[in-house]
């Protein structure tokens, strides 16, 4: 698949032989890098607000030294995926400090009428290696206007998607905190409600009609009351009891422990643990939690058959993987990010938190959850905590 700085050079024409001029036009312009620079830099200086970005002559010195070198890769080359990476960088530092998209296209112009008097002066006698250059220089600057172009762009795309996110993070704290206080307020009528209902059925022969209601009852408080914890735990920041765990003995304990769920009775659970993986620092009983919630929706996403497999592995810089794969349908490409957001489910009786509760576990501990396609289709949840993290 054609990259984007493929497409950018085949728009503009930059070709190979645009290269080689370029490479040939190198040492002919290295002499006057010093004076591209300073007259570079004497043009910045007469627009206060562009020239205000800057903090001091030093800085200034400093730029030169480096808008020389950037001429120079300019010429030099090789014209590839690094060289885009780097251009972007450039760019990305200029939407830092706050320098205005107006000013690249005024900058750049400066630079292609700098090199434009240096092709005139030094290659006056030949008039095609003069076309050739100019031809060249002007793609290249193109290229390279555009790029910083790009990050503009992708850096306003950033802005508003944070703007957004904080709006909307603002709105689920809002909700969270109203969420929070109705729990309260609900948790100890049902536990009264529980009681008084127990009572009633204590006072039923075992045999009598009325038993079948009263067990409904007590199964629907269950499930309200289990709906409340949930709001509960993501209502608030429960600290982290940071240890050295054992990770192959928390997965099969884990495992051991919903052996006996009627969901599971169908399911294959399998555990890829390589041998030797040792211990990592962890709140065991939230990430137990973790894979609970994550082995309970992978059974049932299979309704209850089907193989599920946890593994566990470590990746760059030693973090920890820990991931849950299933053979059930998957999760469509377009629903993996809304999936973890809080009151969002696709079960009927779900209440939508389950998983945003997972990621905000793994994220205290100062990693990432999230969902891919699993080998043979099916969901595959991957965790990863980092090893030695400051936890939240």
């Amino acid at each position: 698949m054609e990259t984007i700085f493929e497409e950018m050079k085949r728009y503009v024409g930059f070709s190979e032989e645009d290269a080689r001029s370029l490479a040939a036009f190198r040492p002919v312009a290295r002499p006057f890098f010093p004076w591209l620079a300073e007259r570079f830099y004497a043009r910045i200086r007469e627009h206060p607000e562009a020239h205000g970005v800057f903090t001091g002559p030093d800085q200034v010195e400093r730029l030169k030294l480096l808008l020389q070198s950037w001429a120079d890769r300019l010429l030099s080359g090789p014209h590839d995926e690094s060289y885009y990476e780097l251009r972007s960088r450039i760019g990305r530092v200029h939407v830092q400090v706050g320098l205005r998209q107006m000013y690249m296209f005024t900058a750049m112009n400066v630079v292609r009428e700098s090199f434009r008097l240096i092709v005139f002066r030094e290659m006056a006698d030949d008039d095609q290696a003069k076309a050739r250059v100019i031809g060249a220089l002007h793609r290249i600057l193109d290229l390279d206007l555009a790029i910083m172009l790009e990050t503009y762009r992708e850096e306003h795309v950033a802005r508003l998607y944070r703007s957004e996110q904080q709006a909307a993070l603002k709105r689920l704290a809002a909700i969270g905190e109203v969420a929070a206080s109705l729990a309260h307020e609900v948790r100890n009528p049902l536990a009264g409600i529980s009681g008084a209902v127990e009572v009633l059925r204590d006072d039923l022969a075992p045999d009598h009609p009325r038993r079948d209601v009263i067990k409904e009852i007590l199964g629907q408080i269950r499930r309200l009351d289990e709906k409340v914890r949930d709001l509960l735990i993501y209502s608030r920041s429960v600290p982290l009891g940071i240890e050295p765990v054992d990770v192959d003995e928390l997965i099969r304990a884990t495992q051991a422990l919903l052996a006996g769920e009627p969901l599971l009775r169908d399911v294959r659970v399998r555990v890829a643990v390589p041998a030797g993986l040792g211990e990592h620092p962890m709140d065991r009983g939230q990430i137990q939690e973790v894979l609970i919630n994550l082995l309970r929706n992978a059974a049932e996403a299979m309704h209850g058959k089907g193989e599920i497999v946890i593994a566990a592995r470590r990746c760059e810089g030693q973090a920890l993987e820990l991931a849950v794969e299933d053979t059930g349908p998957g999760v469509p490409a377009e629903r993996r990010v809304e999936i973890f957001t809080p009151f969002v489910t696709t079960r009927p009786q779900g209440t939508g938190l389950g998983l945003a509760i997972a990621r905000k576990t793994v994220e205290a501990h100062g990693g990432s959850l999230s969902c891919e396609t699993g080998a043979t289709g099916g969901a595959r949840f991957v965790a990863v905590l980092p090893p030695g993290a400051v936890y939240r």
